[in-house]
């Protein structure tokens, strides 16, 4: 009987702590808090984001007031464009004051700021209704990250925020998908 229920219970420990580490790797997933950025460079907080393999880092230096941020998300193609952006105004995709990042038809990165104004947003270049700087974003092994410092009004200490990404065809930005994923993609 002791056999047995020693059997059991390491078939429940398996069960419990094999399987969902296995089903995470395959799907491809990974925490916020496992991922290495180049350069030492560290942030102090970050947040696994429930929708399209997304993940916010940052660090708020309350004395500047500032935030800098890296938004990754996993699983895209060098053919698809990722944004992230803070709504200072309400939560949503419109008012939202943008980053966009993409892969240029000759390889590099472009990266710049985009206010969105309504459904209808074509994702252009325009300035934000904050100062932002250290744009810069990257892609490595179908992730692809946005880094930006942002200058947050005083005694700023939470923000709605938005990220998306959707396919772009040269220097042509697409629509994002509207499924389920895709419209729920926004947090305080």
């Amino acid at each position: 009987m002791a056999r047995h229920n020693v059997l059991f219970l390491f078939c429940l420990l398996i069960t419990c702590f094999l399987v969902p580490s296995l089903a995470l790797s395959v799907a491809g997933h990974s925490s916020c808090s496992d991922f290495v950025f180049p350069k030492n460079m560290v942030f102090a907080s970050c947040t696994d984001l429930p929708n399209l393999d997304s993940f916010l880092h940052w660090t708020y230096v309350p004395s500047s007031p500032t935030l800098h941020v890296a938004n990754r998300h996993s699983q895209v193609s060098s053919s698809m464009w990722v944004v992230w952006g803070i709504n200072p105004t309400s939560k949503g995709m419109v008012g939202t004051q943008a980053i966009v990042a993409y892969k240029k038809p000759d390889g590099t990165m472009g990266v710049f700021t985009s206010p969105v104004n309504s459904y209808g947003t074509q994702l252009q270049e325009g300035n934000l209704s904050f100062p932002v700087s250290d744009l810069s974003a990257s892609f490595l092994d179908n992730q692809m990250v946005i880094y930006a410092v942002i200058e947050l009004p005083e005694n700023t200490t939470r923000v709605s925020h938005v990220w998306q990404d959707g396919p772009v065809s040269g220097n042509t930005f697409g629509m994002h998908q509207v499924s389920w994923n895709h419209l729920r993609s926004m947090g305080t």
